[in-house]
């Protein structure tokens, strides 16, 4: 297409008659994408430039111009477009010479269309009605129209430009040939340029179809979620400054999701399967149509990837994201301040490290909608967390959705901005402009019963600075944690009034046993630990400060009880981890002295901890000390945001450390841990995750507890139920479902509707009449007479041999009295029933045989008149 006067912009037709023969070439739709003259059609400020070109016209210009998409509004006429017999279909690009004179059609109403013969008028009635706002957004999209048009004319013939692959049903497959990547980018995107030609013709906004494209977001959680919640996860031990580092990296991150182009499915079918070949092209239409197109057509709805798509999204462009953001930042880190260049070179390998370790590992927390990580002190206190960019309102469905390209991710700024982004240059903006991608609202979440000391942790203090003596004690509150809240499924008066009865009961020393349930490992050890026979305390050496001599005392106590219970490890060796100040130990203290005690060293920035060495003293073991320790230690971890622990345990104690949650298989990146965790010969590294929605010292009495509530609650149910047992029902007829007693009792008691009673029942009493009318005109029929009454057995004595069910009109009317037609299914079954019956015992050259078809026929048709039929059936 030029830009001459003489040009007339047409539709690509399906044949592709619009073509030229050189337009046919080999280049296909991803080199077309690359081309300059293409890249000039795409530039955004090309198009802007034209859409306020138009925009500044006299509103008949504009009306004029929209005319030639305008569908014709005289009834019955398909005509898509007005066509002025002098000069076709007016072109969209102003005339080269801005002196040339322009035709104003005004002048002429009834010019006839070249076309459809009706007259200018009738194209542009509804039209004239619009407001300018709304004349102007239709001429937005009329320009869109145009640059997909120059889009789909450079690319070369298609053999079905109707709609993408993937909103269209498998007819698009051909025997074994699969329709080419390329192609389905040219049809997807002439899809788009057919949905804008309708928006203009009904005067609308334009609109995908959300039926069989999906709605947004595609996948939960989505990926400006989950990089929340990951941010959250494993950055929530960290210092305010890098707490704010990591934030601004992951700002710039999401940024480059919106912002970066997913490979063509031809470039990307080298690394996929053919099952995965099929996803990712649907992957590709749905970001093509949401996300990408609407950059530079913004009539369309625009989606940024980061909330529509989630975890696939991520896996099939975050190795080209991670390797350009880590270019970038080489590249041009001379442009940004040197306090955050230094902060971002420590911070950015482990970040995109981190996620990309979450993006592959599906197990992982982040991936729960449910899941709501602790964030640290700083970030509480703040009530709000800037993590990450506004989320669109994705009103598509219900309204309108944003139109605004994807808010730049802030790394740092203050007169103006540095943002890192896919292209060539640092973009700089206006302070005007950072305001909206600041800040975005995050639920806080509920605070774990196990961080109820964190606001006292100094949001400035690294966890390596701790206290040297950091008293775990246990606290009784979490042995009545409320199960189920206000938000439940049970009311909260419900649920008190259960545990009144569970402690009256346990008090009163009810119960159907002896013994009560099996306790706990630690559940002896917990009692000791409320009665103060036993505490626990993590203790360690330091160099920067003094330490009690109490707790050196204590830790000599340790060194003692790991080389005695763990004799082939070297005393020397021992004695070094255990008064290393990166070392803590948690102490199980008992008459003043230690009996046993886990030696480990956190590793903050990897986001695990090593537990070295494990032990109880002989004389104390199996009375649940091992166990109680070890849960106190996964309690002190969540409380510091550390949820990962790793060990080598020889062939003796790997027992244990199954029991409490390890396992062999590692989930955790091994770049994470190489070089940093201290390995031995002859051992097996385990792993344990923790899930920081539990408080592993209170998890078997909580569990506990819900058993009892729930066999409490089943209990309660079984004996209001008892209360309304009504004897066996004697009936030889068949009776409606309400009338059977204490089943509507029992269905309101359990806020249940009752069963099997369809909601056509309750339209049912106006039925009978119909019923009654209906069956009436067919025993009046001349073709009824055989069917009036059963079947004699006298008279035809093997019938019932053959006829397993019966039927005829007398009895359908005792049944109509009875009220036993409750839905038209049984009706029409039953009098369906007498013409099967019919045709099955006699042949067809019998008078009863034909007599059963016309009688069915005249049934049909009077269910048809009475509207309980459709007509087609």
């Amino acid at each position: 297409m030029s830009n001459n006067n003489s040009t007339i912009m047409e539709a690509p037709s399906p044949g592709g008659e619009n073509n030229n023969s050189s337009s046919s070439s080999n280049n296909n739709m991803t080199s077309q994408l690359a081309d300059p003259q293409q890249q000039r059609i795409w530039h955004s400020a090309r198009i802007a430039n034209r859409k306020a070109q138009f925009r500044s016209m006299p509103k008949n210009e504009k009306i004029s111009k929209l005319a030639t998409h305008s569908s014709c509004k005289v009834d019955g006429c398909n005509c898509a477009g007005w066509k002025s017999l002098a000069t076709g279909r007016n072109f969209l690009f102003p005339p080269s010479s801005t002196s040339a004179p322009t035709d104003n059609q005004f002048e002429n109403l009834n010019e006839p269309c070249r076309n459809c013969q009706h007259t200018f008028e009738k194209h542009i009635s509804d039209l004239v009605k619009l407001k300018d706002v709304e004349i102007d957004e239709l001429v937005g999209t009329m320009v869109d129209i145009e640059t997909l048009f120059l889009v789909l004319q450079r690319d070369p013939v298609s053999d079905d430009r109707t709609v993408p692959p993937f909103l269209m049903p498998e007819r698009q497959t051909t025997g074994s040939h699969v329709i080419d990547a390329d192609k389905m980018i040219f049809n997807t995107l002439y899809y788009l340029f057919r949905l804008l030609r309708k928006s203009v013709a009904s005067c609308c906004s334009p609109l995908p179809d959300f039926t069989t494209l999906g709605k947004p977001p595609y996948e939960e959680p989505c990926v400006s979620r989950a990089l929340m919640a990951t941010i959250a996860f494993r950055y929530a031990h960290v210092s305010e400054l890098e707490w704010s580092g990591v934030v601004d990296l992951g700002k710039i991150l999401l940024h480059t999701f919106n912002i970066c182009k997913l490979d063509p499915p031809s470039v990307a079918a080298t690394r996929l399967g053919a099952g995965g070949h099929d996803h990712y092209k649907h992957l590709y239409t749905r970001w093509l149509i949401l996300c990408h197109v609407p950059l530079m057509c913004d009539s369309l709805p625009k989606y940024d990837a980061t909330s529509a798509f989630g975890r696939q999204f991520m896996k099939e462009i975050f190795s080209s994201v991670k390797k350009h953001l880590i270019e970038k930042f080489i590249t041009e880190q001379d442009k940004i301040p040197q306090p955050k260049r230094d902060l971002f070179s420590k911070l950015l390998p482990g970040f995109l490290d981190n996620v990309e370790q979450t993006i592959h590992s599906p197990n992982s927390p982040v991936w729960d909608i449910n899941f709501r990580p602790l964030l640290p002190p700083h970030a509480q206190q703040a009530g709000r967390a800037p993590v990450a960019t506004s989320m669109p309102q994705q009103q598509a469905l219900g309204g309108q959705a944003s139109s605004q390209g994807a808010s730049p991710a802030v790394a740092t700024g203050a007169s103006s901005t540095m943002v890192v982004t896919p292209s060539s240059t640092v973009i700089k903006m206006e302070q005007n402009e950072v305001a909206e991608a600041e800040t975005m609202d995050v639920d806080l979440p509920d605070v774990h019963p196990s961080a109820a000391t964190m606001g006292s942790l100094s949001a400035k203090s690294p966890v390596s600075k701790m206290e040297v003596e950091d008293p775990i004690t246990s606290n009784e509150s979490v042995l009545s944690i409320p199960l189920i809240t206000d938000d439940g499924d049970l009311p909260l008066d419900l649920v008190k009034s259960m545990f009144r009865e569970l402690d009256a009961s346990q008090k009163r020393g009810d119960g159907d046993t002896l013994f009560e349930d099996i306790a706990a490992r630690d559940e002896a050890a917990k009692i000791e630990e409320l009665k103060k026979i036993i505490s626990c305390h993590v203790v360690g050496n330091s160099l920067t400060k003094t330490v009690s001599k109490e707790t050196m005392m204590w830790l000599v106590g340790l060194q003692n009880v790991f080389s005695h219970q763990l004799p082939r490890m070297p005393k020397e060796y021992i004695t070094r981890l255990v008064f290393d100040p990166k070392h803590k130990t948690l102490a199980l203290i008992k008459d003043g002295r230690p009996i046993g005690g886990i030696c480990f060293r956190m590793f903050p920035t990897q986001g695990f901890t090593e537990i070295v060495f494990c032990a109880v003293t002989s004389n104390e073991q199996v009375k649940g000390y091992g166990t109680h320790l070890m849960n106190q230690l996964k309690d002190y971890h969540i409380k510091m945001g550390v949820l990962h622990f790793l060990t080598y345990a020889d062939e003796f104690a790997i027992g244990y450390f199954k029991k409490q949650g390890f396992s062999m298989e590692i989930t955790i990146g091994k770049n994470l841990y190489t070089g940093f965790i201290k390995e031995y010969e002859g051992a097996t590294l385990m792993h344990c995750e923790l899930n920081p929605k539990i408080v592993y010292t209170a998890f078997t009495a909580v569990i506990r507890k819900q058993k009892q509530f729930m066999l409490k609650l089943v209990q309660n149910k079984y004996d209001a139920l008892k209360a309304m047992e009504y004897p066996g029902i004697q009936w030889k007829e068949l009776r409606r479902l309400e009338e059977i007693p204490g089943l509507q009792q029992a269905a309101d008691y359990c806020g249940l509707p009752l069963p099997l009673v369809h909601k056509e029942d309750e339209s049912n009493a106006g039925l009978q009449m119909v019923y009654k009318s209906i069956l009436n005109q067919v025993r009046s029929h001349s073709a009824a007479w055989p069917f009036l009454k059963p079947v004699d057995r006298n008279e035809v004595p093997d019938y019932y041999e053959h006829i397993q069910f019966p039927m005829d009109l007398k009895t359908m009317g005792d049944r109509l009295k009875k009220g036993y037609y409750i839905s038209k299914k049984l009706f029409i079954a039953d009098m369906t029933r007498v013409f099967t019956n019919c045709r099955t015992y006699n042949s067809q050259e019998t008078d009863y045989y034909k007599l059963a078809n016309s009688l069915e026929k005249f049934f049909m048709n009077k269910m048809r008149d009475s509207g309980l039929l459709d007509r087609e059936k």
